[in-house]
């Protein structure tokens, strides 16, 4: 490729980073402006981290002040968060680093086009190759990855290096960048361990055992020692993040797990495409045995992983998925875009795009309203909690309510509490959540009622907290129960108080004012 094409490759990158920027910057406006000039996450989740992090500072792991508790679905996403802790801009940190990563992955998406499509001196691939990149911005869910706040942004990047280094590097198994994406998708993601796996089989195969033995030593080993330390803490030995969204700590039973879980996950628009995806990458298996682990790995997700919720569960599948259909395509896109012209490109592209994946472009568009819903319930609670109440509270969605606040939060969810998962899981009556609450002296509970089988019927619901726009991820009410009767009195007033500086639009809805 000559120099002036080379140039003109890289501007193709820079023409994708703007567009990505340029929405980027349109949420973040779009967020602000709906929640009156604060900037939210799309889910609550990622103010557990938060929360994890900024309790890790001062030498606690649990969203509580001296209480062990395993909340969090990734082992280091929090520690990278802690050295932030101290700071005033600690909530915008998830965002930076989710913005960072993702831009390190389109980068590797160029890269990976360059090298499967090596335009040469034909410029009309440059424009094809730039089109695929703004593609992948909306096919592999970018931009609803960076608003969650969570860690999948950079789980994606480490998978598609690990992708990019079997399918198009095999000359370079030793790279470092490579053994280190091995090493940390597992503690990033618990799902990338089949990733993990398939590398460390790469290395092997490429006769690298020295290097896939010390990959497999580094993830035996941390994985077992994060397990041991939650298990010496009186947990289980996954976080209960991990365990409260199984079908198999549900049911017990894996037989059982296995067929729930694929119940759930055949119907999914996105659960659909992968079955069949793992079907037709089993077909090349004699042409080449790589493509025989990127179907485990979908056909894995299948069976033990999960769907929808911003479509952040399988965005490191997705990942292999599209990326060997590329490559085992390769020669007849390359052919398609020689003879066709640009325009016409376009026109056959993006329809595929937008029906394979419908359900991320929903989770786009959902993303200032999903934030809202957020500011409006979540967010309104905390303010609640620190302003008004000033005293321990119980509630389902701990994120917002644990964060910056220094008083005891009872997770009734079970994300942070043994005894509420098992509570919640196994036992039909309602006396766990008594005795939790009367342990913890917590006297209100802040809850969506749907989450629960039965609520104790000494609880007295005295007010509602409706959304301002119920079209996001969860459109009901959180209701407000009065544990203990002889505080009711003194908790409407403070309801009353906190009612007149809620935002507009957002009603709280007092059931019995004094």
């Amino acid at each position: 490729m000559s120099k002036n094409n080379y140039f003109a490759a890289n501007q193709c990158f820079l023409k994708s980073l703007f567009f990505f920027s340029a929405f980027i910057i349109f949420f973040i406006v779009q967020i602000r402006s709906l929640n009156h000039g604060k900037f939210v996450y799309c889910m609550d989740d990622a103010y557990i981290h938060l929360c994890l992090a900024e309790k890790l500072s001062f030498g606690n792991y649990g969203i509580n002040t001296g209480e062990f508790s395993s909340p969090d679905s990734s082992i280091l996403w929090p520690f990278l968060l802690m050295p932030f802790s101290s700071t005033v801009w600690h909530q915008l940190i998830p965002l930076i680093l989710n913005i960072i990563f993702a831009i390190l992955f389109l980068w590797e998406i160029h890269k990976i086009l360059m090298e499967i499509f090596d335009p040469g001196e034909d410029r009309r691939f440059l424009f094809c190759i730039f089109f695929l990149e703004f593609v992948s911005i909306f096919s592999f869910n970018l931009l609803p990855l960076i608003f969650c706040g969570m860690e999948h942004c950079l789980q994606l990047f480490l998978a598609c290096i690990v992708w990019r280094r079997i399918f198009l590097s095999s000359s370079k198994p030793h790279s470092i960048k490579f053994l280190l994406a091995i090493i940390f998708g597992p503690f990033i993601r618990y799902e990338s361990l089949s990733v993990a796996i398939f590398g460390i089989l790469f290395l092997m195969k490429e006769k690298q055992i020295g290097k896939a033995l010390f990959c497999s030593f580094v993830i035996f080993s941390g994985l077992l020692g994060f397990s041991i330390f939650l298990k010496m803490h009186g947990s289980y030995f996954l976080p209960c993040s991990v365990l409260a969204k199984s079908n198999f700590f549900l049911y017990q039973n894996y037989v059982t797990g296995i067929w729930r879980n694929l119940m759930e996950n055949f119907p999914d628009r996105i659960g659909f495409t992968f079955f069949l995806g793992a079907l037709y990458f089993l077909s090349y298996f004699r042409h080449d045995w790589k493509y025989l682990g990127v179907s485990v790995i979908l056909f894995l997700h299948l069976i033990f992983g999960k769907f929808k919720w911003f479509g952040r569960y399988e965005i490191y599948c997705q990942c292999f998925f599209l990326l060997s259909l590329i490559q085992i395509h390769k020669v007849l896109l390359t052919n398609f875009f020689r003879k066709k012209k640009t325009p016409f490109v376009f026109l056959v592209i993006s329809p595929i795009v937008a029906v394979l994946f419908f359900p991320y472009f929903c989770w786009l568009v959902a993303i200032p309203v999903a934030s809202n819903n957020i500011y409006d319930q979540q967010y309104q609670m905390h303010r609640f909690i620190l302003e008004n109440y000033k005293k321990p509270v119980a509630g389902n969605d701990i994120g917002w309510i644990s964060y910056m606040n220094s008083n005891y939060v009872l997770d009734l969810c079970g994300l942070s509490s043994e005894k509420a998962l098992k509570g919640r899981c196994f036992d039909s009556s309602n006396k766990w959540m008594e005795e939790l609450t009367r342990e913890n002296n917590v006297e209100l509970a802040m809850i969506y009622e749907d989450w629960f089988d039965k609520i104790p019927h000494k609880w007295k619901k005295i007010a509602k907290l409706y959304l301002s726009r119920p079209v996001g991820l969860i459109e009901e009410p959180v209701s407000f129960y009065s544990i203990n009767p002889g505080n009711q009195e003194a908790l409407v007033k403070q309801l009353l108080e906190f009612r007149n500086t809620l935002p507009e639009k957002v009603r709280l809805e007092i059931l019995k004012e004094s």
